[in-house]
């Protein structure tokens, strides 16, 4: 079975093992392939070194995908001589497309064809037929979260997009770097991000990342690579994730890629942090039940977040601690210090660092 968006070979061969042809100097054939509204011929590769008849050759090739039908000639050079044995003589790159069902089969059959020794008389060859399934599912190649080829820098801000994400498990998981088969996620680019293919995306892909430091392969997609330091992303989303990544790298081995890793994280989290405090208007406001309190540290300080009646008179410590620098959320449940909701009214949200100090109106409806 071929997995569906993945592209494959299919190979054409002259002779086996036991069986080899003798003096071949040329051939051509058709092959055919059904379904066509499912698979794609996308390439043929006929003149190459490390098939049967070598680099040294004269080779025509036509893909007619509407019809299924696939045209291949191949000839050596006058005074080559002819080939003994057996081996590939070409090889067509095939897709399935998406709309392919798991299971789909696809019959390749050979029709058209001719075999010449180097005088110009025939040689018989006995065609076979094959068959290919399609198969639901992606390729995955641990630590290249964005697929496209190549495991480097752009390979972090996947995992912070789907950070906590669930979805299959990868049925034979490893760090190897090696394609393995993948269950879809959705959304589908999520299960490229699980680079341990565990089922969760959490900062343990980091990892992953690292040991696969600048691998490639050549079944990514076209896409391009993301720049992760384009001013256009709000690095502030992921400063938790970023930090919890690069912890999850104090304790590997102190590979090339680890370093780089930890080194591009840590202008990431710079990248990320508050550049001064501040202390946003509570949402919803009005509110009824509860309220959700957004507040930001430009470095690390004591805060203190304190909610007060008209009258000035504290109602309820939501914060009296030190924090690093960041993005935080509290929840007001309309309660005071000893657990009684308060009654409608307006009441005032203060936060206070240092020399900073912030205030936000808020209005509790009962």
């Amino acid at each position: 079975p071929q997995f569906v968006g993945q592209e494959f070979w299919v190979n054409v061969q002259v002779g086996e093992a036991g069986r080899p042809v003798n003096d071949l100097f040329g051939v051509s054939f058709v092959l055919n392939y059904t379904n066509t509204e499912v698979i794609d011929a996308l390439e043929v590769e006929s003149a190459t070194g490390e098939l049967a008849f070598g680099s040294d050759v004269v080779a025509y090739s036509d893909i007619d995908d509407p019809n299924g039908q696939v045209s291949v000639g191949i000839s050596r050079k006058a005074g080559a001589g002819g080939f003994d044995g057996y081996g590939v003589v070409a090889r067509i790159k095939f897709k399935f497309l998406s709309n392919a069902a798991d299971g789909q089969a696809v019959d390749l059959t050979l029709s058209n064809v001719s075999a010449k020794d180097p005088t110009g008389a025939s040689i018989a060859l006995a065609p076979v037929s094959a068959q290919v399934a399609a198969k639901a599912g992606i390729l995955v190649w641990p630590g290249d979260t964005d697929n496209n080829g190549i495991v480097d820098q752009g390979d972090i801000l996947p995992i912070g997009l789907y950070w906590h994400s669930t979805g299959p498990a990868r049925a034979e998981a490893s760090s190897s770097w090696k394609a393995q088969a993948a269950t879809l996620w959705s959304p589908e680019a999520a299960t490229y991000a699980d680079a341990d293919g565990n089922g969760i995306i959490d900062q343990e892909e980091i990892l992953v990342i690292g040991l696969n430091w600048h691998k490639t392969h050549t079944g990514g997609t076209a896409k391009p690579v993301v720049d992760i330091f384009d001013p256009s992303i709000d690095h502030s989303k992921h400063l938790t994730q970023y930090r919890m990544m690069y912890k999850a790298l104090r304790n590997s081995p102190e590979t090339e890629g680890a370093v780089e890793l930890k080194r591009i994280l840590a202008q990431l989290i710079e990248l990320a942090l508050p550049k001064e405090e501040g202390l946003c208007q509570n949402f919803p406001n009005p509110f009824n039940a509860s309220t959700q309190i957004k507040y930001q540290l430009a470095e690390p300080a004591h805060i203190k977040l304190t909610v007060y009646d008209l009258r000035g008179r504290e109602v309820r410590a939501l914060v009296d601690e030190s924090k690093e620098a960041g993005f935080y959320t509290v929840i007001w449940d309309g309660k005071d210090n000893t657990g009684r909701a308060v009654g409608s009214g307006i009441y005032f949200c203060r936060m206070a660092k240092g020399d900073f100090v912030g205030t936000k109106r808020m209005l509790l409806v009962r």
